[in-house]
């Protein structure tokens, strides 16, 4: 296969005032896998729900367009796999937290709750970052407080509460993260391989510092090492969004500057020492508050050709761009 990075421009009108915007890859009740990608209003708790290939069309198809309501407040909205089912974890500053069921079905409701599983677990205040990330089949949280740099590892079990998971003496006295990170992201590998090697990728908006460290289980703990690091060309200020997406066989890292519109792309690998530049042939618009990855393709269409979207997002306006972040061909022709 190759890889070509192409940058299309395609617009789109949505509500305005979504504070949050989640994408997963899920596996539908008829045995379908397809993305979907939730909108949530912190202010007023109301939701959408897209079925991805929705936000290919501009108004979006309604048959693929769901509403929900949930609690308000929530400062994250992130999704969650457990047990084969999928979930939307929430978490304010004061140190609260909930689950929610998401529904994989045409329900006209499809998001759902708060559940019970959980909520007698304690997180504490002040976590900074929420992100979800897969290891050995299990879904795991990483939590980060951007001003004291304190950090905590959290596994879920099948009640769906989540446990704390201490990390190994090595880590925890030799691999510093510090305060100050900005954007948090999680990549596995391999690309989109829930039992592989987690990635934890720290970027700095106020001056372009960059870490990645490797996360690994030992003996019910957790390790953290050191993995492929920033060159010089990725030590740039001001990119105010970071996101992982996946093609077939890479993992790549987007960061997005709101203020100037500037993009910039690189291919994370294990084998690597470094993260590689790739860049974007061109700037993207500026001004948009959000940013977030999605499959436009069911899995069925993987055989032939695969490309991750990346939309763009006005909270004030509710205006989106849409652009081709990768495009595969495949080199048969498809069936």
């Amino acid at each position: 296969m190759s890889a070509v990075h192409v940058p299309v421009e395609r617009a789109l009108q949505l509500e305005k005032g979504y504070t949050s915007i989640a994408s997963r890859r899920m596996k539908w009740w008829d045995g379908g896998i397809e993305s979907i990608v939730l909108f949530y209003n912190s202010t007023s708790g109301e939701g959408k729900r897209f079925i991805s290939s929705a936000l290919l069309d501009d108004p979006p198809d309604p048959g693929k367009v769901g509403s929900f309501s949930i609690d308000k407040g929530w400062d994250f909205f992130v999704l969650v796999s457990v047990g084969g089912n999928y979930y939307a974890q929430t978490y304010r500053g004061d140190g609260s937290h909930a689950i929610y069921q998401v529904k994989t079905d045409g329900s006209p409701d499809p998001v759902t709750g708060p559940l019970p599983g959980g909520k007698n677990d304690v997180w504490g205040s002040g976590w900074t970052s929420v992100e979800p990330f897969m290891t050995s089949g299990q879904q795991w949280l990483f939590l980060y407080n951007k001003v004291t740099g304190e950090r905590k590892f959290r596994r879920y079990n099948e009640e769906l509460g989540t446990e704390n998971v201490d990390e190994t003496q090595s880590s925890s006295q030799n691999f510093k993260i510090g305060p100050g990170f900005t954007s948090i992201s999680a990549a596995e590998f391999p690309a989109d391989d829930p039992s592989g090697t987690p990635l934890i990728i720290l970027y700095t908006q106020d001056d372009g510092s960059s870490l990645t460290c490797k996360v690994q289980q030992v003996n019910g703990k957790v390790e953290l090492a050191n993995g492929p690091q920033p060159t010089n060309l990725f030590r740039e200020p001001k990119y105010t969004n970071q996101l992982v997406f996946v093609d077939p066989d890479r993992t790549y890292v987007l960061n997005y500057a709101s203020g100037s519109g500037k993009a910039r792309n690189s291919i994370v690998s294990l084998d690597s020492r470094t993260l590689t530049p790739n860049h974007m042939r061109s700037d993207w618009p500026p001004n948009y508050s959000s940013c977030v990855a999605f499959d436009a393709s069911p899995a069925s269409d993987w055989h032939s050709h695969r490309y991750s979207l990346v939309l763009l997002y006005d909270i004030k306006s509710g205006t989106a761009q849409r652009f081709n972040a990768a495009f595969l061909v495949s080199e048969e022709e498809p069936p």
